[in-house]
């Protein structure tokens, strides 16, 4: 088996490919991860992924500019052109373009649809939809929209174990709610 070592970088056409470096980072795509200095275990595919990424690890990301503005953030998985740009906590889901773009230091978000998330702070939300808690202030929050509605199909708060459906909600033939049964035909079992 005939193999290529490569000591440093390989540049091929001014894009830049380093893979198996000694903290075990992969980059791949002009200046992909170039301000890594202890950083390890880092996958960043794109131009400008991770590109201001220091000491953060286990980071993930996949799309021009994803992760960019990361610099200490750990186990962030950001995929989509711009997702996570401006990142600056751990442990964050984010998918798709632009998901959590303008957001700061929230911690333990999942993020999925575009621009989802786009503008808040706050740790521990979930998002999914088409700019679904773009605005959203706060932590704890559930949305689930194709809009950025303040108002969203599906709203909840983890916090206070609160859950609104802004719409109407249809139930099968037999629905089971606080140990009673709510009939579709008012049967016995209904409340």
């Amino acid at each position: 088996a005939d193999s290529v070592a490569i000591n440093g970088n390989l540049s091929v056409n001014g894009t830049r490919l380093e893979i198996f470096n000694t903290s075990s980072n992969v980059f791949i795509g002009e200046d992909a991860g170039e301000q890594i200095s202890t950083g390890s275990e880092n996958v960043l595919i794109g131009k400008d992924a991770g590109d201001a990424l220091t000491t953060g690890g286990q980071n993930t990301a996949v799309g021009r500019s994803a992760l960019g503005g990361e610099t200490t953030g750990a186990g962030n998985v950001a995929v989509g052109g711009l997702a996570g740009l401006f990142n600056k906590g751990n442990y964050n889901t984010l998918l798709g373009a632009q998901a959590y773009y303008f957001s700061g230091s929230g911690d333990n978000n999942t993020i999925i649809g575009y621009n989802a998330g786009g503008f808040n702070t706050g740790s521990a939300n979930i998002f999914i939809g088409y700019q679904a808690g773009q605005n959203a202030d706060g932590s704890n929050l559930l949305y689930i929209d194709n809009s950025n509605t303040e108002t969203p199909l599906i709203h909840g708060n983890f916090s206070s174990n609160a859950l609104t459906i802004n719409g109407t909600l249809q139930m099968g033939d037999n629905l089971k709610l606080n140990d009673q049964w709510l009939s579709k035909d008012g049967g016995d079992e209904s409340i």
